[in-house]
């Protein structure tokens, strides 16, 4: 009978450095494509919104925001209800249509629909793209520590 001898083999641990660094460089990568992607949505735009990105990694979690503090983007992204517009400091409302001067005491918005712009960047991200980021940080941390995939 042929004895057998086996041998374990035990690999360096992956470091830890290697992930933050690779995974925090994914988190501003799509911090900034997420950036473009709210830009672009409002690129024809008469009134260009400022949009601010922020990127926070801690020991459990990537936290990823995009925004605005902009008004106009808010109505327009989640639309409002149908409301009154009266004048504030001026006794009567004023603009220019195209038969020429209007004025009113109070108008009747009848609201504005939804265009859901945030809704559609964060369903294409968060369920789609987001996963690209991450398993490209994670195939690159693996080979930078000198293990094959």
């Amino acid at each position: 009978m042929t004895r057998a001898r086996f041998r374990t083999i035990a690999p360096k641990l992956l470091p830890i450095k290697v992930f933050q660094d690779n995974f925090e460089k994914a988190a501003r990568l799509m911090e900034k494509d997420v950036k473009a992607e709210f830009e672009k949505a409002v690129s024809k735009w008469k009134h260009q919104p400022y949009f601010r990105g922020y990127v926070r990694i801690d020991a459990n979690r990537i936290y990823l925001s995009v925004g605005t503090q902009d008004l106009v983007f808010k109505f327009q992204d989640l639309g409002t209800k149908a409301h009154i517009i009266r004048p504030k400091r001026a006794k009567v409302l004023h603009w220019v249509a195209p038969t020429g001067d209007v004025f009113a005491k109070e108008v009747h918005h009848p609201g504005t629909k939804a265009q859901e712009i945030s809704k559609n960047i964060q369903e294409t991200f968060a369920d789609g793209l987001m996963a690209e980021y991450f398993d490209d940080a994670l195939v690159q941390s693996v080979m930078e520590s000198g293990h094959a995939i």
